[in-house]
């Protein structure tokens, strides 16, 4: 699995307010809550860290590269996806 960028943008003002966008080559992919609660966790627990201006935290990544191994996914120790990746720019 490969994107070309993740970028995820949340209001410090209206909290309820998120979205992401989720680059493919030249298409698009948006995401709304609930996904982009769970997109924008997974990218800050990895260690990339947010950029804030103007009441906007954004937290993103390029260019992201993921191997799957079934059979180590499927044996349920917690391994089997490895990724790598480029934070973005804050």
């Amino acid at each position: 699995m490969s994107a070309d960028s993740i970028e995820c943008r949340a209001s410090d003002v209206n909290v309820a307010s998120r979205s992401c966008t989720i680059m493919y080559g030249s298409k698009a992919v948006s995401l709304s809550a609930p996904s982009t609660y769970e997109l924008v966790s997974t990218i800050t627990e990895v260690g990339v860290s947010a950029g804030a201006s103007a009441g906007t935290c954004t937290v993103g990544l390029s260019p992201l590269n993921c191997t799957v191994s079934p059979s180590e996914f499927l044996a349920g120790s917690g391994g089997g996806v490895h990724c790598t990746f480029k934070p973005s720019p804050p």
